[in-house]
């Protein structure tokens, strides 16, 4: 005999009005807000917004991404050398 238990842990997250008027405006009447979540965070959700943004747009972002793992690695590098004057 096969039994499935199903264990459901709640948790409690806070939204902006804004943010939860995003969610609410795409949420399907047939599904919570639990399965939304699923549905935009899926294995395929990304592929969903291939050429959705400008390339204007796109280039800003990856400047920025740039920027940010190239201050992450200099601060990254200045604790290991820290660490090893020890």
């Amino acid at each position: 005999m096969f039994v499935h238990i199903h264990k459901t842990v709640t948790k409690t997250i806070g939204l902006s009005d804004d943010a939860y008027q995003r969610l609410a405006a795409i949420k399907r009447d047939d599904e919570s807000f639990s399965d939304l979540v699923r549905r935009l965070t899926g294995a395929h959700a990304l592929r969903r917004l291939a050429g959705t943004m400008s390339s204007e747009v796109a280039d800003h972002y990856r400047k920025s991404i740039e920027r940010g793992r190239r201050k992450a690695t200099k601060e990254r590098g200045k604790r290991i050398r820290g660490m090893l004057d020890r």
